[in-house]
This record gives structure tokens, sequence and C-alpha cells, in this order.
């Protein structure tokens, strides 16, 4: 569900003004022709949308254009727009943008657009918080990893008090069928990530927990958090192999005094360590 961004332009290289139409030509939603607002004020015919919203993806300052229009350049003039390409499925991706000049079809033109659309094994989705003035949201393509590119969760918990407890929560998912993987959030001051370390077995995911607390005033602005995600293998099927995070632990029971004899019973103490 991720987007690519090209960004292309028209110049009038002739000596008179001209009109130019452009339309896109899809045929489904994988792309869509995007305006910056100094081009959506050269459109003479034509209308466009908004908010600048094109199924559900959000671009601030472009504004979705779905039917041809019409702009007027003047010599020298140029006008700018960008093409973006949000996948739906998996497959290979072709659209045309058809650029047809006023009273010269000589220089009609046609620009060919191809993407691909294929799918991470790792995402992170589902972005909740319990804060009260706190705000989280999934950004594609920021967060690098060992293996995949899994993207960003930004979360900002606002306001927060001192020695109180804020947390935000979001799911981790492997989308891939035959591989399992590792993950590993870097230790940053205030802010843990529950479960930190863990594995993830193909098909399945986590909600991981974000907790916010500060024993004195601090202010953190655009702090990065890595998590490194790596591939893993294990010697035994992995039908065989069970879950495992570091929120889980080995519960065993010891003995706190030897025994006597056969007729008494040493008392028995609860030790709980990491699996």
């Amino acid at each position: 569900s991720s987007a690519i961004n090209a960004q292309y332009g028209i110049e009038n290289t002739g000596n008179i003004p001209t009109k130019i139409l452009i339309e896109m030509h899809a045929p489904d939603t994988s792309f869509t022709l995007y305006a910056p607002d100094e081009t959506l004020d050269m459109v003479t015919e034509g209308t466009v949308e908004k908010p600048a919203t094109a199924y559900g993806y959000f671009l601030p300052g472009l504004t979705p254009i779905r039917r041809p229009v019409t702009v007027q350049l003047n010599v020298k003039e140029s006008v700018s727009f960008e093409v973006v390409c949000r996948s739906i499925h998996i497959s290979k991706l072709n659209a045309e943008i058809k650029i047809i000049v006023e009273d010269n079809r000589f220089e009609d033109s046609t620009i060919l657009v191809v993407g691909e659309g294929y799918e991470d094994d790792i995402t992170l989705d589902n972005v909740r918080g319990s804060s009260k003035q706190g705000t989280a949201f999934v950004e594609d393509n920021i967060l690098e990893s060992v293996t995949a590119d899994i993207g960003a969760v930004h979360l900002n918990f606002g306001d927060c008090a001192i020695n109180e407890l804020h947390q935000m929560t979001f799911t981790l998912t492997n989308h891939s069928s035959t591989d399992p993987y590792r993950f590993s959030w870097t230790p940053v001051p205030n802010i843990t990530f529950i479960p930190n370390t863990g594995h993830l077995h193909p098909r399945c995911s986590k909600d991981i927990i974000a907790e916010f607390k500060a024993g004195e005033p601090v202010s953190f602005q655009t702090m990065s958090v890595p998590c490194k995600v790596v591939k893993i293998t294990f010697p035994q099927p992995l039908a065989q192999v069970a879950d495992w995070d570091d929120r889980m632990r080995i519960i065993r029971w010891v003995s706190k005094k030897p025994r006597k004899s056969v007729c008494s019973t040493a008392e028995e103490e609860r030790v709980a360590s990491p699996s």
C-alpha cells in the first residue's frame, strides 16, 4: 500500500501562447495524476477535486486530477504535475498520459507510465493511541531495516504529565508465507516497546505497545527509533517452533532446602527467568 511519486514538467518553447489538454488513461486506480497549487491556477477548463486525497492517500499541496484539464501556457512558461503509483495488487502496472496541443496536433505527445506492485514482507499497521493529546500515523518507506523496508510509525504523545505512563499501539505483520523474522527495537530514553524483541512467524502479526514515561521535564522532536528486522531459520520445521518474544518467561520450581529424609518435604519457591 506504499506510494511512489514521479514528477514531470511541460514547457511552451514556441513563439506564441498555447493551450494543452492533459488526460490520464489508466485501467484502475493504481495511478493518479496530481497538480500542485501553482498548476491549478493555470487550469482554464476542466474540474479538479478537493480535498487532496486519492483513494485514501493524502499529499499536502497537491490535488488529484481525474478528468481531462486544459492549461494555458504563455511563451517560455511551464507547468508541473506528479504521478502517484499506489498499487492495490501484486502485478505490473501501465498507464498513459495524453498531452494534446490545441491547433497543432503534430506536437501531441503520449507519456507511458509503468510500475510494479509488490508486497513487503514486514509492515507496520493499525496504529492506535491511548494518549489523550497524542496522535499517531504510519508513513511508508522511512525506517530502514536489515532485510526489509518496513515503513515508519510516527508517534506523537503530546504533552504528558511527569511520572505518568502513556501508551500507543501498532501491529507488526509478517506477510511472507515461508520466512520467519526476528525484530528488535533500539533502546532509547523514556520510551519502551513491548515486546522489544521477538519472532514473527510466516503470516503472523504482533501488537506492539509503545510506552512513554518521563521522571523529569523532557522534550523530543522527531527522534528516530530504528527497528532491526532479520530473516531467521530454525533447525526444526516451523510447525514445531513455538512463538516467542521477550515478554515470555520460563517458570521453574526449585527447592529452598535439601530433603533430610524420604518422608520430609522441602520448601519450594517459584523462579521466573527469561525464556
